[in-house]
């Protein structure tokens, strides 16, 4: 048996970094005593390395968590969502705004917010006031004229909010169709 060939054993908690025990690091030796200076230190530095795993894993299993929470707000909103950049350049979109839109993810990222103006419809210097006010935390709601992909001429109800989205301040353009 496993039991009769361990003589001695020696234990070293794994903390987290906020001081939260993760488990214990372990080792059994088939001899009596304690161990040396050399083995203990192996021994600590062990439950340091497992420490800093375990905090790592955590760490992006939450960070996994919360891109699926945001995803899961962001796909499930109905009005159209376009997060954009200080230029007006799209980082990403909803599933409302490309069926909005009609046009798909690719074909709006990294597209000009403008280029989908309806042409003559829109006064572009009150719309970059608007996405201006909106950098600097002031939400904006306005009248504006779009075109889908199938070139159709939409008069949407926009708001614009300042927002944080991935380190980087950005400006959420919502929209609703109100023809």
């Amino acid at each position: 048996m496993l039991e009769e060939k361990i003589l001695s054993g020696w234990a070293e908690p794994i903390f987290h970094v906020s001081g939260a025990l993760l488990g214990v690091c372990t080792v059994f030796r088939r001899v009596r005593g304690a161990p040396d200076r050399e083995q203990t230190s192996r021994l600590v530095q062990t439950s340091q390395l497992a420490s800093l795993l375990l905090s790592q894993y955590h760490h992006q299993q939450q960070v996994q968590d919360n891109i699926e929470t945001f995803s899961g707000i962001f796909e499930g909103i109905h009005s159209g969502i376009l997060v954009l950049d200080g230029e007006g350049k799209i980082l990403n979109s909803n599933r409302s705004a490309q069926r909005l839109l009609d046009l798909s993810a690719q074909q709006l990222l990294g597209e000009s917010f403008y280029s989908f103006s309806a042409t003559g419809f829109n006064d572009f210097s009150h719309v970059q006031r608007q996405l201006t006010a909106a950098l600097a935390g002031l939400a904006r709601t306005f009248l504006f004229w779009g075109v889908s992909g199938s070139q159709q001429v939409l008069p949407m109800q926009m708001s614009f909010s300042s927002t944080r989205y991935f380190g980087q301040t950005v400006v959420l353009a919502s929209f609703e169709d109100i023809s």
